[in-house]
């Protein structure tokens, strides 16, 4: 069965505009300079080579210094789980990180839609699992990380 087998997909990242964003580059400068110490990264570069942008580890709270550093499921054949990552620190003041469980029983279709009761966690540092219902027919599964601004 493929409900074990990790797809990795670039996470899918929307322009935004961030408070405190002096020079203009889609990150906050706070967060730029903790993680970087300057300001002279922008969201667009991928700064530890890993396919992800600087501002899609910003949204999904990972370390862009660090291709071992990112935002994972676990799949086997009887869940789905996944830790979410609390928005607070640098450059995250307000800000809460929410997390979507989607399924898709088609690829070529990519009809997706949000698994009940997994549409909208708040990310709180906890641990999410989903059980697979071994009557359902096989399934693909995604998640998606957003930031919710003040």
């Amino acid at each position: 069965m493929l409900r074990n087998q990790q797809a990795q997909t670039p996470l899918q990242v929307t322009t935004a505009t961030f408070l405190g964003d002096t020079d203009s580059d889609g990150l906050p400068d706070a967060w730029e300079q903790n993680v970087f110490g300057n300001l002279s990264h922008d969201g667009n570069t991928d700064s530890d080579g890993d396919g992800l942008s600087n501002l899609a580890k910003y949204i999904a709270g990972t370390n862009p210094n660090s291709a071992a550093s990112h935002f994972r499921l676990d799949i086997s054949q009887t869940a789905i789980s996944f830790t979410t990552v609390k928005a607070e620190g640098a450059g995250y003041e307000g800000c809460s990180r929410h997390y979507g469980l989607e399924t898709c029983p088609d690829l070529v279709a990519g009809k997706w839609s949000a698994v009940p009761g997994y549409e909208d966690i708040v990310g709180t540092n906890q641990v999410v699992t989903y059980t697979i219902s071994t009557a359902s027919p096989q399934q693909f599964y995604r998640a998606r990380v957003r930031l919710q601004q003040p």
